[in-house]
Order: C-alpha cells, then sequence, then structure tokens
C-alpha cells in the first residue's frame, strides 16, 4: 500500500516586541515555526486506495486557519525494505515514517463467542508472513493493562498469545443475570401503582398508610427494589469499567510516540462504556493517540447481533422517567436516591451506547470501527494495506 506524507509548517508564536521606556529592559519575545509530519492513507467512497493525489487536492486547517504544504509525496512499504539492498559500507537512511509499523493486538471483555470471532480475525490477520519491520504484540485489558507477548514478528509466539488471549473461561451466568433483569423490570411495569403507594410507608419515605400496604404488590415492591440495587452498581460499574479502558489506552499508545513510524492498535471489545464524568478521559486518550502517532480500530466483537445498540440507553432513560414520575405522582413522599440521580442517569443515557463511544474514539484517531458483522476479514485485510 501507498501513503501521502506531507510537510507543513505552523507557527508556533507570533508576535510583537512591544516598545518601553528607555530606562526598562527591552523583552524580546521570539516566534517559532515547527514542521509537522502527517501520515495520510486516501481511499474512495468505495474504500479502494487512491494513488494518485495530488498536492492541490489536500486541505490540513489548525484550529480553522488553513496551513500551507511545504512538501507531498507518496511514501510505500518498499521505500525501506528496500533499504536493505544498499551496499554494507553505505549507512542506511532511515525513512522517520516507515522505518517502523507496530501494531497491539488488545482483547477486552469478551464473552465466549466474542472472544471465538476475534480469535478469527487475528489468526487469519497472522496468518501470513510478516515483513521485515512489522511487529506486533498482544495486551489484555482487565482491571489493568497486561501484556501477553512483547512486540515480535516470530508468528508462532503471536498466535499462542492469541490463543491465551481469547480463550480464558468467562463467567456463564452473565446470560442469566440479564434474563433475571428483565424478568424484574417487566414485574416493576406490572406492579407500578402499587410501588407508589408502598414507598409512602416505608420509613424515612412518607406519610403511613397501612390500608395502601395491605393493598400492595409485595412482588413488585421487591423487584423495585433489586432494580435499584442493580442500577446503583451498574452505574458505578460503568464508571470504574471506563476509567480501567481508557487508562490502559492511554499508557498503551502514549508511550510509541518515542519510535517514529506507522503504530496501530487493533482493539478487540464488546463495546467502550464511557458515561458521562469519563468524557474527558475519552477526549485525552484521542489526543494522547493522536500526539503519538497511533491509529485506533476498534472491532465490535460481539459481531451481528439482534439486540437494539441503544438498548443499555433505553433501560436507563426508562429507570430515570419512572423515577421521576413516582416523584411527581406520590405526594407528601421524601425524595428517593433513585430519583436524586434522575438527571445524572438521563445524562448517562445519551453516552451509554458502547459501540458509539468506540466508533468515535477509533474515527477521531485516523482509524474506522469495524462493527455488525461476523466476517472480519475484509476490513481486516484493509487495515493490514494500510500497513504495507
Amino acid at each position: 500500500m501507498r501513503y501521502f506524507t506531507i510537510v507543513m509548517i505552523f507557527p508556533c508564536l507570533l508576535a510583537a516586541i512591544e516598545q518601553g521606556p528607555e530606562t526598562r529592559r527591552q523583552e524580546v519575545i521570539r516566534a517559532v515555526t515547527q514542521e509537522v509530519l502527517l501520515d495520510v492513507v486516501v481511499r474512495d467512497h468505495k474504500g479502494r486506495l487512491i494513488r494518485d493525489l495530488r498536492p492541490e487536492e489536500i486541505e490540513v486547517y489548525d484550529d480553522g486557519v488553513r496551513q500551507k504544504l511545504t512538501s507531498f509525496r507518496l511514501v510505500t512499504g518498499s521505500d525501506v525494505a528496500g533499504l536493505g539492498s544498499e551496499a554494507p559500507s553505505s549507512p542506511k537512511r532511515l525513512d522517520p515514517m516507515r522505518h517502523l509499523r507496530l501494531v497491539s493486538l488488545v482483547y477486552e471483555g469478551l464473552d465466549n463467542e466474542a472472544r471465538r470471532l476475534a480469535r478469527g480475525a487475528s489468526m487469519d490477520f497472522l496468518k501470513d508472513t510478516l515483513e521485515q519491520n512489522l511487529y506486533v504484540a498482544v495486551f489484555v485489558i482487565g482491571e489493568r493493562l497486561h501484556v501477553l507477548q512483547p512486540f515480535t514478528n516470530d508468528l508462532v509466539q503471536l498466535r499462542k498469545a492469541v490463543e491465551r488471549a481469547t480463550t480464558s473461561p468467562y463467567p456463564q451466568f452473565v446470560a442469566e443475570a440479564q434474563a433475571i433483569r428483565k424478568q424484574l423490570e417487566a414485574m416493576e411495569a406490572e406492579g407500578g401503582a402499587a410501588t407508589e403507594a408502598v414507598s409512602t410507608n416505608i420509613p424515612g419515605r412518607g406519610r403511613s398508610d397501612t390500608g395502601g400496604i395491605a393493598g400492595a404488590s409485595t412482588s413488585a415492591i421487591m423487584a423495585q427494589m433489586t432494580l435499584n440495587m442493580l442500577n446503583f452498581e451498574e452505574t458505578l460499574t460503568r464508571a470504574q469499567q471506563s476509567r480501567s479502558s481508557l487508562f490502559s489506552l492511554v499508557s498503551l499508545v502514549k508511550e510509541q510516540v518515542a519510535l517514529p513510524g506507522r503504530k496501530t492498535v487493533i482493539y478487540f471489545t464488546r463495546g467502550l462504556e464511557v458515561p458521562e464524568n469519563t468524557i474527558e478521559l475519552l477526549k485525552s486518550t484521542i489526543s494522547a493517540a493522536n500526539r503519538s502517532g497511533v491509529s485506533v480500530y476498534g472491532v465490535d466483537a460481539r459481531g451481528l447481533t439482534l439486540d437494539a445498540q441503544n438498548s443499555s440507553s433505553t433501560s436507563m432513560l426508562r429507570s430515570a422517567a419512572n423515577a421521576s414520575q413516582r416523584q411527581q405522582t406520590v405526594e407528601g413522599a421524601s425524595v428517593t436516591p433513585e430519583q436524586v440521580r434522575v438527571f445524572d442517569t438521563g445524562m448517562s443515557s445519551i453516552h451509554a451506547n458502547t459501540q458509539q463511544a468506540l466508533g468515535n474514539l477509533s474515527v477521531s484517531t485516523g482509524g474506522f470501527l469495524v462493527a455488525n458483522t461476523n466476517d472480519f476479514r475484509e476490513p481486516l485485510q484493509h487495515i493490514h494495506e494500510e500497513l504495507l
């Protein structure tokens, strides 16, 4: 594959020298400029690589101001591979854009089916001999970042690491827990009126009315109580998981700034949790990746699923609406914890689509999202093309 290298000059500081009184020492403010290298891969609307791009067809802006291109050239993988044919006495000229190509295979939070799809895609990616300047590493994100195989071009070791990363056990009760949650939501909906009546009789929550207790649905009350437990735990867990994922990704991309070349992260996950209180951390992760020249390609390893991508958003928004409705319909009752969190729950529901957050991370770092498919061969082939 071929790349276009763009060199521009960005003004870092433009200032005039303010003339002060002759008795005061004159302050000198220096203006400096810096060349910035951009590695660009261009495709047409059908996903095909464009190899005949002209300088006048490229526009680059910084803070809304168009920048002047001082150099524009096509770079291919053979530019580096051909260096080995030079005479031994002549020093090798290292291309700062193509000297190294680093690929990080990252796996996080995969269930059994997602592990199977991720393992097949990874093995397919590693089926051919790696080029001499292409190095791959294997990482797993749990509560922290774990490395199973440092950067190497040894396919045997890489395949073993991928096998370990995608075959560790996954709790079987997760599916059962999700089914139970749906049952509780149904029970809460059926007993909504009774729940409102009894909630006013809980000590510390409002007036007492034994007649209301007698006619209430105990099952609905217990269902609501259990859902409140799950909702509160989910809020804390989403924030904790989001920080764990994003801090691990920041650590992964930040240290790669020291090496030149094309750097890629292929991130296999079931989506990226980014609640309201970690949005700035996501922006920092994107910024760190761009400063290090790392492109992230998010792979939603759930594959083609029948579940709606915004089901989590819908569930959270429904919970907030129900809590708000109970507050308005029950007179004289004190405010409950779930009612206090109505606004926060509603705001978090906006960012609960984990696939959307994963796509934002990918596109904002120069990669693309792979999702809603069980066949990862074609998109991974595109990623491989962008490395050659």
